[in-house]
């Protein structure tokens, strides 16, 4: 008897695989769709893998349309991108009923999952356009709700602290440096670069403190990418232990503009005018 109720067993289990397999959906789009059930939203149809990408800061911000669509999708989520910043992310999208926006738009709706690594991490709901009309927007939450509503902010305000987040870097003069707040300059010869003589320099004086920050301030940004081997790495080290770091070149050319590079933004290069050059130059070499 045990045996026979063995065989029942295994061959249930078998005929539940089987009736999975056998709709055509599984994986990762079987994970989604069974995400949907759980929100008891009655799946019309499936479209099937809608989108595919490696997520990346450069999509969360820009002027481009993915980007916008990027940010208004991830606007509406529960959980923040920074986790998945380097990972792939899969959207799967599905017909659905009986959801929120139905009773609004007199529509069936469109789900788009999130997926990554083989687990739902959000998704977007909006209404599915038939016949002539054509609607267009920013997608809703999962569960039919708007930017607004997710995270109680006005939408100015989400865009400020979006771009503050995921945003590139404000240019050097526009960044609040915290001067009052610097324990220590910090001049690091760069291994990248042939340096005879070089030696590494650090300062705590307020007064050079104030020298460098006049540098960086003053600092214009150079057209173009940046592809060059930096003379100095340059670390403003805070008193709660946090730095700020650049790359920083001078040379010996009084002539010469200095250059700056932000090491949150890399491909930006910004020239520091030669007369704030000078002064870097004279306090760390000499005149």
């Amino acid at each position: 008897m045990i045996r026979n109720r063995t065989i029942r067993i295994m061959i249930g289990a078998l005929v539940l695989f089987i009736a999975g397999c056998a709709d055509g959906v599984a994986g990762d789009e079987k994970t989604a769709e069974t995400y949907i059930e759980g929100h008891r939203y009655a799946v019309v149809s499936r479209e099937g893998l809608l989108n595919q990408y490696v997520l990346t800061r450069e999509k969360l911000h820009g002027s481009g349309l993915e980007s916008a669509m990027n940010m208004q999708t991830w606007g509406v989520q529960l959980v923040p991108p920074d986790a998945f910043i380097g990972k792939e992310v899969k959207e799967y999208g599905f017909t659905v009923n009986d959801h929120p926006l139905v009773d609004k738009y007199r529509s069936n709706i469109q789900l788009v999952v999130l997926m990554s690594e083989g687990k739902v991490i959000g998704g977007t709901s909006f209404p599915v356009n038939e016949g002539s009309e054509m609607r267009i927007g920013a997608p809703y939450s999962v569960d039919g709700r708007t930017l607004e509503e997710v995270t109680g902010l006005t939408y100015e305000e989400w865009v400020a602290s979006w771009n503050r987040k995921y945003g590139p870097p404000a240019a050097p003069k526009d960044q609040d440096l915290r001067e009052g707040e610097i324990a220590l300059v910090e001049l690091l010869c760069h291994e990248g670069l042939p340096n005879p003589g070089c030696a590494d320099w650090q300062s705590d004086a307020p007064e050079v403190v104030h020298m460098f920050i006049q540098a960086i301030q003053s600092a214009e940004q150079l057209a173009g990418q940046i592809n060059s081997i930096a003379q100095y790495d340059l670390n403003l080290i805070y008193r709660n232990q946090t730095t700020k770091r650049y790359h920083i070149t001078l040379g010996t050319d009084r002539g010469m503009n200095g250059m700056l590079v932000d090491l949150e933004n890399t491909d930006q290069g910004y020239a520091i005018p030669a007369e704030q050059a000078n002064k870097l130059r004279d306090l760390i070499v000499g005149p």
